[in-house]
């Protein structure tokens, strides 16, 4: 490894430099960090320098590496060396003949540091503390993919068995019913199921509602939210798993939340916000899929001639699985740190490894757009060998959630969904979009390149 050398692991900034006993230090640090030169590699004595501000402090509060009472003690430090800079800077205006020397040991008198005052090194506890966490992290240190067949600079992968099941989301909402529970009050499920390829699909979600008038007014408003909103919180768990390369794994509620968010926000998430990606999650946590799956393959041996045929399994699967501690008992209250499992290896074994790849570009799609956006990335996977695929205008009005707009104005939905994918083509989620000739009703879409 060559001295003083950066090397960029997905958003991972590797930096190495040589001691003064010759030996080789290795730093790694979060790339956001690094892009706003909040954290930088002293190269000659291998040390992280940080630059002393309240920008810094607050992004160290967000990412958790430290408390908030360490963020106040930490910002009445720096208040208290503002003061004493704005010191320095009066005695220097009033001794403009002072030598370089002079300044240097006044300013070290003055703000008790040892550095220049343009950078200083912090010696704080609490930065020190913050920093070995920084670096200690797994997460941050070991970067082992989650698929290797997807490529993380521009995807993330979701299991391909569950994206399989999600393919057939239209059809699993249209035959959706909501059914009381025997023994409850206002405890209601909504149920179905359907076959494909022989391979049982399912969807349940249990809920409350004190009268059926209610019950079917929540199974049209949650019809509506899994295959919009809920879908796009889903997949903000998975790419949070993704960039961790694990199906296990702790991250902040922000942090996931940011997956959903536009690239150039700048602002931090409100209460209102989060309590709304929270109360979400709890929804999906109250979702499941029923997916089979081939637990082991069928012996290459023959025995009389026939082949043993491969073991199966039915698996009823949570969309997502938090583990949360939160201090209030209101119910608009969220968790800051979450323990999330998008999916048991355990269970799926090797079919956990095969993936489906969605471009990032879809995690920040309107809600509307999500289902469809899914939809055309998984017949993609499923039909890897093909360079295009074809399908039929109602099943993509259905899945771009365009029925009612089709039920009043067939013309206008169809206006509607060549918008859709005229998006998806500039954004890079499918690679070209146009209608079969003397097939109007037909969509040709072409493969995105990666």
């Amino acid at each position: 490894m060559k001295e003083d050398q950066e090397v960029y692991q997905g958003e991972m900034l590797i930096q190495t430099a040589t001691t003064q006993d010759g030996l080789e230090k290795l730093v790694y640090t979060k790339d956001s960090f690094v892009k706003d030169k909040l954290i930088r590699l002293d190269t000659k004595e291998a040390q992280l320098v940080l630059k002393y501000n309240l920008k810094k402090i607050e992004q160290f509060q967000k990412s958790g590496l430290i408390s908030t009472s360490e963020a106040e003690s930490l910002k009445e430090d720096i208040t208290s060396l503002e003061k004493q800079m704005e010191s320095f800077g009066e005695w220097k205006k009033n001794n403009p003949k002072a030598s370089p020397k002079e300044q240097v040991e006044v300013f070290k008198k003055t703000t008790n540091l040892q550095e220049t005052p343009e950078e200083a090194r912090i010696k704080s506890h609490e930065f020190n503390r913050a920093i070995r966490k920084l670096i200690a992290q797994k997460e941050l240190t070991k970067k082992t993919p989650l698929f290797k067949s997807v490529n993380p600079n521009s995807e993330f992968g979701i299991t391909k068995t569950l994206m399989d099941s999600i393919y057939h989301l239209p059809a699993l909402l249209k035959n959706a019913r909501a059914y009381k529970l025997l023994g409850s009050n206002d405890l209601w499920e909504i149920k179905s199921s359907l076959k494909k390829s022989k391979k049982p699909i399912g969807l349940s979600h249990v809920f409350r509602a004190s009268t059926e008038e209610d019950a079917r007014k929540y199974l049209e408003e949650y019809k509506a939210w899994i295959s919009g909103e809920g879908l796009k919180v889903f997949t903000a768990y998975w790419k949070a798993g993704g960039e961790k390369g694990r199906f296990n794994y702790s991250a902040l509620l922000t942090e996931v939340m940011a997956h959903n968010a536009e690239s150039s926000r700048k602002s931090s998430f409100s209460v209102k916000e989060r309590q709304k990606f929270w109360a979400n999650t709890r929804k999906l946590e109250n979702t499941k899929l029923t997916v089979e799956v081939n637990i082991k393959k069928g012996s290459q041996k023959q025995t009389k001639g026939k082949q043993t045929p491969a073991k199966k399994l039915i698996i009823e699967h949570r969309l997502v699985d938090v583990g949360a501690r939160i201090e209030s008992d209101k119910e608009d209250s969220y968790p800051n740190n979450l323990i999330v499992r998008v999916l048991n290896p355990e269970e799926f074994e090797k079919a956990s490894q095969l993936a489906t790849a969605i471009h990032n570009n879809t995690l920040k799609l309107p809600p509307k757009d999500i289902l469809l956006a899914l939809t055309l990335q998984t017949r993609q996977a499923q039909t890897r060998e093909k360079e295009k695929n074809t399908f039929d205008e109602d099943y993509l009005i259905e899945a771009a959630n365009l029925q009612k707009t089709a039920k009043s104005n067939k013309s206008k939905a169809r206006s509607d969904l060549k918008k859709k994918l005229k998006r998806f083509q500039e954004k890079q989620i499918i690679g070209g979009h146009s209608n079969i000739e003397n097939k109007g009703k037909d969509h040709t879409i072409k493969k995105r390149s990666n």
